[in-house]
């Protein structure tokens, strides 16, 4: 829907359409093929100090402490963002104070989640902003990501 609608409306063309541009579209979208999974924002700057948000698309660097490097998985070049959430599960867009977000939860397919998990639990891992803008270019980031995974099937 791409407005409110009231009793007594009727509903035309142009109120439906299949974009998914908040937390709720996006969680509401899920069908098996992407999943969501939380990611916990270590410090302020690991998070982009607070200012991901729906839509985002980002690359995870992740910190090997015990190796001592810090790379980009492939698998994690370019990750859509759903929302940031506080520690009392409010998303960015709920926010009305100026709590911080805790985690980030991201939309991703079974490979980048049980990657995320693994890093969650081993390392330290830094969201950085690849593009913020519009919904046609942000897919073609997500196109890149999907070829990439599509390059490692043969």
């Amino acid at each position: 829907v791409t407005g409110d609608m009231y009793k007594g409306e009727y509903i035309f063309k142009g109120h439906i359409t299949s974009d998914v541009n908040t937390a709720n579209d996006i969680l509401g979208s899920l069908n098996g093929e992407k999943k969501a999974i939380s990611v916990t924002i270590g410090s302020f700057a690991l998070g982009l100090s607070g200012k991901l948000e729906t839509g985002d698309i980002i690359s995870v660097i992740v910190f090997d402490s015990k190796d001592g490097y810090a790379h980009t998985p492939p698998e994690l070049r370019y990750v859509r963002v759903i929302t940031s959430t506080t520690s009392q599960g409010i998303d960015k867009a709920d926010r009305t104070d100026n709590t911080q977000p805790v985690t980030v939860p991201v939309l991703v397919n079974q490979t980048q989640a049980e990657l995320l998990a693994e890093y969650e639990k081993t390392s330290s891992m830094h969201f950085t902003l690849e593009y913020r803008g519009e919904i046609e270019t942000a897919q073609h980031y997500l196109d890149i990501q999907e070829e990439y995974f599509k390059s490692q099937e043969g």
